[in-house]
Parts: C-alpha cells; sequence; structure tokens
C-alpha cells in the first residue's frame, strides 16, 4: 500500500481509500482539466531514489530477471529518512534503464494524446 501523499490519495469526500496509483484514464482527465485551465503538467520521475512502488510492482510481476530494478547480489539493507527498505533502483543493471525509458515514452506518449483531443 502506498501512503496517500506518494498515490492518489483519499477521496475528496474524506472517505480514505485512494488505489495508490492514478491509471492512464485518470492521468488524462488531470491533463485535460489542467489544459482548459491554461495549467501546464510537467511530470516528475524521480529515480533512481524513491523508487518503492516501481520496486513492488515488478517484484509483483513475478520478479522475472528482465523486469528486476534491484541487484539480486546486493545484500546492503538500508532504511530512508522515511522507513522505506531498499527503495532505490540499481541503474547499472540494463532493466531499470529499460523501466525508465518505457515509463518516459508512456508519458510523452500520455501527454501528446491529450493534447490532441
Amino acid at each position: 500500500m502506498l501512503p496517500p501523499y506518494l498515490g492518489s490519495g483519499p477521496s475528496p469526500d474524506g472517505n480514505a481509500g485512494g488505489s495508490g496509483f492514478y491509471s492512464r484514464e485518470n492521468y488524462r482527465n488531470l491533463l485535460r482539466y489542467a489544459r482548459q485551465r491554461h495549467v501546464t503538467v510537467i511530470p516528475e520521475v524521480d529515480v533512481p531514489g524513491h523508487s518503492s512502488a516501481a520496486i513492488a510492482s515488478m517484484r509483483g510481476r513475478g520478479g522475472r530477471e528482465n523486469v528486476t530494478l534491484l541487484d539480486p547480489s546486493d545484500t546492503f539493507e538500508y532504511v530512508s529518512v522515511n522507513g522505506y527498505r531498499n527503495n532505490v533502483m540499481n541503474m547499472c543493471l540494463k532493466s531499470p534503464l529499460s523501466f525508465i525509458e518505457h515509463v518516459i515514452a508512456s508519458l510523452v506518449d500520455l501527454h501528446k494524446v491529450t493534447r490532441q483531443l
């Protein structure tokens, strides 16, 4: 589970229970809403640190080597100031670079498509 400040957060009516992420459609709606109000949305991809959600999501895909964002031979344990353990991608591996390329390409596509609508 992601704390609300790392995901969609609680609903405006006060009910707890965001999903922990924005779907593509949520993000497109956010972009449309911003564009109608002459606001530019500039996404931030904060890597290699602050990667708990990415690491967990790739682990949830079965831990195949091609989606591993951590070095399996790294036995070092650390905790961030926010209490997260091992939340940094190993950018020396090919899979994190491929993952980030995919994330950025997807964001670019979402912005292009939404601009055209």
